[in-house]
């Protein structure tokens, strides 16, 4: 239902007899909501950027044979919500973005929006409703256009999600990043077989397949196995820095020049929140153990591997 109030107008969506959401349009007077022949909103897309961000776009024309003074805004679900909930009523507000001012006749513009959080949460659709507040001759107007599109995060830990992650880690490197190397890649491999074989110890027999693995004179080659569980890439390496100082110095280590790499999966331990312990001390640590005996409560769960060998 559209109420317009001296300079003022607001969307207001019921519920039986009740106000479940409003949208408030100050300073705008709405003489017309959806008029044909004079907006068009279409071509809308959600992607990760190159951060692993979630990007929704749309383009907005101008189908009319006049300039359109004209705001454009962008509400969305999930980590797009700038919703705000006062005395039970949901108002809602899209930020103004993308657009010039003023659109020329049979013109377009392009109107995008950051997500304000990696993933878009755990939503496996995301709504989007794109507003044009327009103004011409004499009729100002309100033109929505919405839409539902599939989350592109599905949480998968592949090849492109190693190669993000090691886009992050190279750029917070000194000097020169990691490339990937073949052999170490096939290393990895090996090392994820012994791994999982007794995964309650951390890098499991690293020292016994190292030995079988390289023949003298043998590379220096550390190791960092991470369970990344649905991290996207850009998240688990600001995650890693913080909470595994250890795991991210290997990484950074600049006697290391290469990296090779294996995804899995497989058990590991995970600990419950809260608990103090957020990366074991050494290479074979009792992961159970050391756990116990700090106070922490732990679970044997099944997920995504990463393990990365670095070497010179």
């Amino acid at each position: 239902m559209l109420v317009t109030q001296g300079n003022d107008s607001a969307l207001v969506y019921f519920r039986g007899g009740s106000i479940e959401a409003a949208e408030n349009y100050p300073f705008f007077q709405i003489s017309s909501l959806n008029p044909p022949g004079l907006v068009i909103i279409g071509n809308a897309s959600l992607y990760l950027d190159s951060s692993n961000f979630l990007q929704f776009s749309a383009v907005v024309g101008n189908i009319s044979p006049e300039s359109i003074a004209l705001q454009v805004r962008i509400e969305g679900s999930g980590a797009f919500d700038t919703n705000n909930t006062i005395d039970g009523v949901t108002w809602m507000g899209g930020e103004s973005i993308g657009c010039p001012h003023t659109l020329a006749p049979k013109s377009t513009c392009v109107a995008s929006t950051l997500s304000l959080s990696s993933t878009g949460g755990n939503l496996t659709q995301l709504h989007f409703t794109v507003e044009a507040l327009g103004k011409i001759g004499n009729q100002r107007f309100l033109y929505q256009q919405r839409f539902v599109l599939t989350n592109p995060y599905t949480g998968q830990v592949d090849a492109e999600w190693v190669a993000a992650f090691m886009r992050s880690v190279n750029a917070a490197r000194s000097g020169a990043g990691l490339q990937e190397d073949k052999t170490l890649d096939s290393f990895a491999q090996m090392r994820f077989q012994t791994s999982i074989s007794n995964f309650t110890i951390a890098n499991y027999g690293f020292n016994v397949d190292y030995t079988k693995f390289f023949s003298p004179p043998a590379p220096q080659v550390g190791e960092t196995t991470l369970f990344v569980g649905k991290y996207l890439p850009t998240q688990y390496a600001s995650v890693l820095r913080t909470t595994a100082p250890g795991h991210w110095a290997i990484l950074m280590d600049p006697a290391y020049t290469k990296f090779g790499y294996f995804v899995g999966f497989g058990p590991t331990v995970i600990t419950r929140e809260p608990c103090a312990v957020t990366e074991f001390p050494n290479a074979g640590a009792n992961m159970t153990q050391y756990l116990t005996s700090h106070g922490c409560a732990y679970d044997i769960i099944q997920g995504p591997y990463v393990i990365i060998e670095v070497g010179s």
